[in-house]
């Protein structure tokens, strides 16, 4: 007689809940870095943070805006570049809650400054987004508005904008996550203010918790390199995910 498995566990598709959140984040402090703006810079007319890993740490509250249905809970930062602080697959069925975003061994939290006084403001273990220039900027470290909705579905979605001060592009930006799943939305808009035709760039970093089995699925056939190494050169268009012709880059494993 075949023994019959055991039925799987019943998800029931909870409506997702808006909460807001109070967290004490411990992070170098950017006040002790400015410096005075140059108009020759990439940023004017924000101040510049030309300093690296030698600012000091500081403590400080912050109100985080959370998303959570019962499977997955993300949590938003509007006070610093609106990003996504964190995002865990909620605990079920005996099992210990899991990270989605990678962690740095020092703390989640953690900061570093470029010479050019504008970026590589690192929170690793986040989504983070930044416009409108190429690089880093300081719309990724600043306050966005924000408001959330309510969905008739169940749903529901935090809508964040902000519009810089040095190009006068606006970037609106939409998470929204539904009953039942454990992936969100990601969605955002960049419209320009000023009038007048400008280039401009939009980039989101996301810190992941990479495993062997990652796999990115994107919904191309062709990708721009950011960095060189594995066989292509820097800011290259390369077919997708066979970049070298040979190995299957959607996967992790392969890097």
């Amino acid at each position: 007689e075949t023994p019959v498995p055991p039925a799987a566990p019943v998800v029931s598709a909870q409506p997702t809940r808006v909460e807001t959140v109070r967290r004490t984040l411990r992070h170098q402090d950017p006040a002790a870095g400015q410096f005075i703006p140059s108009p020759d810079r990439m940023g004017y007319p924000y101040l510049r943070l030309d300093r690296f890993e030698d600012l000091p740490f500081v403590e400080k509250d912050y109100n985080l805006v959370a998303l959570d249905n019962g499977l997955i809970r993300l949590e938003m930062l509007p006070a610093i570049g609106s990003r996504i602080y964190r995002a865990d697959l909620v605990a079920a069925h005996g099992d210990a809650a899991r990270e989605i975003f990678y962690s740095y061994p020092g703390g989640r939290y953690r900061e570093m400054y470029h010479e050019e006084g504008v970026g590589y403001h690192y929170m690793l273990g986040c989504s983070k987004f930044g416009f409108p220039q190429y690089g880093h900027h300081p719309t990724d470290r600043l306050p966005w508005q924000y408001e959330t909705f309510q969905h008739p579905d169940g749903s529901a979605s935090y809508h964040a904008w902000h519009t810089d001060l040095e190009q006068d592009i606006r970037c609106d930006l939409t998470v929204t996550l539904k009953p039942g799943e454990t992936g969100y939305r990601l969605s955002y808009k960049v419209s320009n203010q000023s009038g007048r035709p400008q280039c401009f760039d939009f980039w989101t970093d996301n810190f992941l918790r990479c495993g062997d089995t990652m796999e990115m699925c994107l919904p191309t056939d062709r990708v721009l390199t950011h960095q060189g190494g594995f066989g292509v050169l820097r800011n290259q268009v390369v077919p997708w995910p066979r970049p070298t012709g040979d190995k299957d880059m959607r996967y992790t494993r392969n890097f």
